[in-house]
C-alpha cells in the first residue's frame, strides 16, 4: 500500500485520498449548480458520510459553504 499511493502521488502529485477527495467534491460541485437536489442527497450521493464533514471540505477547498456558494450562484445570475 506504502509503494502504490507514493508512486501514486509521484505520478499524480496528491496522494490517492486526496484525489478521490478532489472528484468527490467537483461531483458535489456540479450537483449544487444543477440545483435539482437537496443538500443531504448531494452530501450523500458524492460519498461523505455526514453533512457537516461535507460543508468542511467544500468550504477548505471553495472557500464558501454550500450554501454560500448557492447565493453567489444565484446573484452573479439572476437576469
Amino acid at each position: 500500500p506504502n509503494y502504490i499511493q507514493c508512486t501514486f502521488k509521484k505520478i499524480i502529485g496528491v496522494s490517492p485520498q486526496k484525489y478521490l477527495l478532489d472528484i468527490r467534491l467537483e461531483k458535489a460541485k456540479s450537483m449544487i449548480i444543477e440545483g435539482s437536489n437537496s443538500l443531504i442527497d448531494i452530501t450523500l450521493s458524492c460519498g461523505f458520510a455526514s453533512q457537516s464533514y461535507f460543508i468542511s471540505c467544500f468550504k477548505k477547498k471553495y472557500r464558501f459553504t454550500p450554501l454560500q456558494f448557492i447565493n453567489t450562484m444565484q446573484s452573479n445570475y439572476k437576469v
